[in-house]
């Protein structure tokens, strides 16, 4: 082969001496990480010529353009996908916090029973331990199946159906938001099985036999406003007491229907964002049907064919324009 038509670099004196043919497993990334890009419009030209440089800076800056709109789409896509799991979490980590405390409390009289029994705290703790492990785990397992097969996929087709990227896609599996799932998910049900089971083992066991007092009553803030209380049915009052009495339940649900809420309505406000774009931009804004370029090399004899063709009844309207 001769060297003249091996090709150009950047690099040196802009002339290459060799190539070298090696296999992809020589290299330690699955994913491309350098893209060799040619440009048409600079063949047969002289690398260091002026009207060579201007032709590629032309060429990378219509690049670079392409590159920052999808990199401002990756960004989008990644503000909403640290908001849901965020949320996500944290709901999840208080339903199980709530439903483990449940638990505890209501196996408090067979937790009696067995210290009665003679049963040591380790060996009564190993049951909502693996109970609570395994749910946890179990739920990771059944994440990470659904989460990393079908929903990349479908959030990935969506996004590339109005796009030129094509369909050529690889999905990679990601440990760091395994192990924060995992982390997650034992700390909302482990640890706290762990800390309310705690409490309650530090009890003698005819205490644990015996149904849990209720917490002392106190006046909420809704008594003090005596004009709306006496108006109050009476399981209003109820559960108005029941709401200030459980703050966990409380902070629970409003979190709960709060971000759910608001989930909601940023997703119906993304759906009524993009739903019409297009028949507005189309219809209302830009109102031509054909964008038709005309070459810089144009005959007499076509622009007069190009006149008579835009001359008839057919064509409503047409306007030159500069066009890049």
């Amino acid at each position: 082969m001769d060297k003249n038509q091996i090709g150009q670099t950047n690099i040196g004196n802009g002339r290459l001496t060799g190539i070298a043919v090696t296999t992809p497993s020589a290299f330690a990334s699955p994913v491309y990480q350098v893209s060799r890009v040619t440009f048409k419009n600079t063949q047969n030209l002289s690398l260091f010529s002026v009207t060579y440089r201007n032709r590629v800076y032309h060429d990378q800056g219509k690049l670079q353009t392409a590159l920052n709109k999808n990199r401002a789409d990756s960004e989008r896509v990644e503000v909403l996908a640290n908001v849901f799991p965020g949320f996500l979490f944290a709901v999840a980590a208080f339903v199980s916090w709530t439903t483990m405390m449940c638990f505890v409390e209501e196996e408090r009289t067979n937790i009696g029973t067995l210290k009665a029994l003679g049963y040591s705290n380790d060996a009564i703790a190993i049951k909502f331990l693996l109970y609570s492990t395994s749910a946890a785990i179990l739920d990771v397992i059944w994440g990470i199946s659904f989460g990393y097969t079908f929903l990349p996929d479908l959030i990935i087709k969506a996004y590339l159906a109005s796009s030129t990227l094509g369909t050529d896609y690889e999905i990679n599996f990601a440990w760091g938001p395994l192990l924060i799932s995992l982390l997650v998910a034992l700390i909302s049900t482990t640890v706290i099985s762990i800390f309310t089971l705690h409490q309650t083992l530090r009890e003698q066991p005819s205490a644990l036999l015996l149904p849990k007092p209720p917490k002392n009553g106190s006046r909420i803030l809704l008594e003090h406003w005596s004009w709306l209380w006496n108006h109050m049915s009476f399981s209003a009052k109820v559960t108005a007491r029941n709401i200030f009495r459980y703050k966990s339940r409380m902070l629970m649900t409003i979190i709960g229907v709060a971000g759910c809420t608001g989930l909601l309505v940023m997703g119906f406000g993304i759906r009524d964002s993009l739903q019409g774009i297009g028949g507005i931009q189309y219809s209302d804004i830009q109102k031509n049907d054909v964008i038709a370029l005309r070459s810089s090399n144009v005959t007499k004899k076509e622009q007069n064919k190009l006149d008579n063709l835009l001359k008839e009844k057919n064509i409503k309207q047409s306007n030159a324009i500069q066009y890049q």
